[in-house]
C-alpha cells in the first residue's frame, strides 16, 4: 500500500541575495531576518522614505535537506513568509515578499503593515518564471526577500520594519510498498 506524506521545510537565509535595499539594524541584512523565531525589535530590517518609495531585499537559501531529489517527492507549493509592522506610519505603509527562481522575480501582493508584528506570505503552486509545477532545482536557486512601500508621507518618514524572512516548501512523498 501506498501513502501520502505532507513536510513542510522552512528555509532561512543564509546570504545576502540579489537585491538589498532595505536598512539592517546591525550586520549584514540577511543576519537581521534569518531567525527560527521572529523576535521583534531585537534584529530587523527596515526602510524609513519621505514621500513614495518601493524598496526589497532578497535572500539566498539552503538547499533543502528533507525534500529530495527524486521521483517520490513532489512539490506542492513554496510560501515567502515575512513577519513586519510599521514604527511611523505619516502615510501608507505596505509590505510584500518577493521570490526570484530562474532570473525570475516576483513581487507577491502588497499587504497594508500594521503596529504589530504580523506573519504574512504568497503562496506559489506553480513557477513565476513558466508557469510550471516546482521541482527541487527551482527550490535549489531560489531566493526569497521582502519588499516595502511608503507613499503619503511628505514631511515625516515613514518607517516599516521585517523581523524575520523564510522560504516554506510543502511538498509529499510517497512512502510504503506493496503488501
Amino acid at each position: 500500500m501506498f501513502y501520502r506524506v505532507f513536510p513542510l521545510e522552512e528555509l532561512r537565509p543564509n546570504a545576502a541575495g540579489d537585491l538589498t535595499g532595505l536598512t539592517p539594524l546591525a550586520g549584514a541584512n540577511y543576519t537581521n531576518v534569518d531567525e527560527v523565531t521572529a523576535d521583534g525589535d531585537t534584529s530587523y530590517v527596515s526602510s524609513s522614505s519621505v514621500g513614495s518609495s518601493t524598496l526589497r531585499d532578497l535572500y539566498n537559501l539552503p538547499n533543502p535537506t528533507n525534500l529530495r531529489n527524486s521521483v517520490l517527492d513532489k512539490v506542492l507549493y513554496v510560501r515567502p513568509i515575512f513577519t513586519s509592522k510599521y514604527s511611523t506610519d505619516n502615510g501608507t505603509v505596505q509590505a510584500f515578499s518577493v521570490i526570484k527562481e530562474n532570473a525570475t522575480q516576483d513581487d507577491g501582493t502588497a499587504t497594508t503593515v500594521t503596529a504589530s508584528y504580523v506573519e504574512r506570505g504568497t503562496f506559489y503552486f506553480v513557477k513565476p518564471s513558466d508557469g510550471l509545477k516546482w521541482t527541487y532545482t527551482d527550490i535549489q536557486g531560489a531566493q526569497t526577500g521582502v519588499g516595502h512601500i511608503t507613499s503619503g508621507a511628505l514631511k515625516n518618514p515613514s518607517v516599516v520594519r521585517t523581523t524575520q524572512c523564510t522560504l516554506n516548501v510543502s511538498f509529499f512523498r510517497w512512502r510504503g510498498g506493496f503488501a
